[in-house]
């Protein structure tokens, strides 16, 4: 297993046009590494959109290289008759680099950042989740989530994810899943992974796998969460309890 040594945050607002391709390249690197069918041109646009600000955790390795990255995007949107904030992001780390939930400290301080940007407007999370374990990681920490194995598609945050789908680019590719958009984006699964999820114990798997069976051809299935700072404080503990769970199982 390797180590992560430092982790660098990033606001490409602040950086020279230089640096912002060498933190493109950098983090392509990664992502090309983790997922397939998008190239640099496609992924620049990805990780640095016209957002209203972006903030971008690239994290090294034992030689200072880059192994793994994580950004979180603010963007403004009209829904449901009036002004919100969405919040979208985009992670990749290398294999022998996971394991250790090392994005949570950098993405709970970008929410409680961006909600107190004009707290008095609603705040979601909007992502297209296009593998089990980012499925699960987002149940696990996202208290009232939607989907979920708990409460099904159907929701009031439900309707919001299909109005605000349209406005990121995301095409729903069959009415009969209006909640799987294409993009495009494969994990590099081997198929002894895909046997692996496929008979994954937990809940969120399972329902990830049944609402998202084609994720292996670059479909992500749709999941939003309400920001509150009880929400994102709820998650804070979640991944403290968890972290504390695994300290102590690692004494004995």
């Amino acid at each position: 297993m390797g180590t992560i040594t430092h982790s660098d945050t990033l606001y490409p607002h602040l950086l020279t046009m230089a640096g912002r391709e060498r933190l493109v390249d950098e983090a392509y690197q990664v992502h090309d590494a983790v997922f397939s069918g998008m190239d640099r041109a496609a992924f620049r646009k990805m990780v640095l959109p016209e957002s209203e600000h972006s903030s971008i955790l690239l994290h090294r390795g034992e030689h200072g290289q880059a192994v793994g990255y994580c950004a979180v995007h603010l963007f403004q949107r009209r829904a449901a008759g009036r002004e919100v904030k969405v919040l979208r992001g985009q992670a990749g780390l290398l294999k022998d680099y996971r394991g250790r939930n090392s994005n949570m400290p950098f993405l709970a301080g970008c929410m409680l950042r961006y909600w107190l940007r004009s707290p008095w407007r609603p705040m979601y999370f909007l992502g297209a989740m296009i593998h089990p374990s980012s499925f699960i990681q987002m149940h696990k920490y996202a208290a009232g989530m939607w989907p979920s194995p708990e409460r099904g598609m159907e929701q009031p945050l439900a309707r919001l994810a299909a109005e605000l789908c349209g406005s990121f680019g995301m095409a729903v590719p069959a009415a009969e899943r209006p909640f799987v958009v294409k993009l495009g984006i494969l994990t590099r699964d081997s198929q002894t992974d895909r046997q692996f999820w496929l008979q994954h114990p937990r809940p969120a798997a399972r329902y990830f796998v049944e609402h998202n069976p084609d994720y292996h051809e670059g479909h992500g299935l749709l999941a939003m969460a309400e920001l509150s700072p009880t929400a994102i404080l709820n998650g804070v503990w979640r991944y403290l309890r968890d972290r504390r769970a695994a300290a102590e199982r690692s004494r004995f």
